[in-house]
């Protein structure tokens, strides 16, 4: 055996150890509900079905649910849905209100004002009827990031917090007359940062969320002025933030990831947090988008990322 295929083995085992470490049960879409025989945690997102299963085969683990990104002009994911119910799993839909392929272009059309407004209504109508005739159970995470600066959903004319509340409810709403009872809610800022929104400027109440939701990197190495960071750095203030709005809705990690040099030490820090922070989820982010962020590239790189396995 080579020594790259020596340092693969070791990380697909310390991997498999820490994801197998005995965190909280991973609940079903409702609020608090508790699957007793969920013993997994760690799940990701992806850019297709292939990819989910390309890290299934490089780590050796089933994930605990799937994460698909779905923009306005995406109809229903389907396909997503039913390897979900194949697998058993829950599938976690980014519901992005914009049209990626337009850019950073004026997009006021998709504005939370304009969704309140009834504009998107048929669109809402026929995802929620898909959904809800799909069964599998959905985590809906409704323009994330809302806090941040980055998303067209976060700024400018018609988006404001406000607004995106107004528009929270009025698609919550549609899915409920459509019975999607199988849909769960989830409100999911970005960790905060100078400069970042509070995030209780854009909570749409106890009981209209039933999950909720942080997004946090390991920038270090990736970003000009990032610096090496803990999980605790990362997730520990925004979730008192988060908790001081609702303390009792189930918590997960919607995104992380790091870059794979840094990877298997990135995840075993969220591991180890997760039990404290009460984190039922962890979604890898499984893209190349600013670095390879994709487990699988890591584990390829072995050599270089074995903190996994020491």
């Amino acid at each position: 055996m080579t020594e790259r295929a020596m340092a693969s083995s070791r990380w697909k085992r310390g991997l498999a150890a820490l994801i197998l470490l005995p965190l909280i049960g991973l609940p079903s879409v409702a609020r608090g509900a508790v699957d007793p025989g969920a013993t997994g945690a760690l799940g990701w997102s992806a850019p297709s079905r292939d990819q989910v299963a390309a890290t299934e085969s490089a780590t050796g683990l089933q994930p605990a649910a799937i994460g698909f990104f779905a923009d306005f002009t995406t109809e229903f994911p389907a396909a997503w849905a039913a390897e979900a119910r194949r697998r058993a799993v829950p599938l976690v839909i980014a519901w992005e209100p914009w049209d990626w392929s337009r850019g950073r272009a004026d997009q006021s059309e998709y504005s939370a004002a304009a969704i309140a407004a009834g504009r998107w209504d048929d669109h809402a109508r026929a995802f929620a009827s898909a959904a809800r005739a799909s069964g599998a159970d959905i985590l809906l995470r409704y323009a994330p990031e809302m806090n941040g600066d980055w998303n067209l959903w976060s700024q400018g004319p018609g988006d404001s917090p406000a607004e995106f509340v107004r528009a929270w409810h009025h698609l919550r709403a549609i899915f409920r007359a459509a019975g999607a009872a199988n849909v769960a809610w989830v409100f999911n800022p970005t960790v905060g940062y100078e400069g970042s929104t509070a995030m209780r400027r854009y909570w749409p109440g106890a009981a209209a969320v039933d999950w909720i939701a942080l997004d946090g990197y390991h920038w270090h190495g990736v970003l000009a002025g990032f610096a090496h960071q803990s999980a605790d750095d990362v997730f520990a203030a925004s979730l008192a933030e988060l908790r001081a709005l609702d303390a009792r809705a189930p918590f997960m990690i919607a995104e992380t990831a790091a870059r794979p040099a840094e990877a298997g030490a990135w995840l075993a820090e969220v591991q180890r947090i997760a039990p404290s922070l009460g984190a039922r989820l962890v979604l890898w982010f499984e893209f190349d988008k600013e670095v390879d962020w994709r487990l699988a590239s890591a584990i390829a790189r072995a050599p270089a990322s074995a903190a996994l396995a020491q």
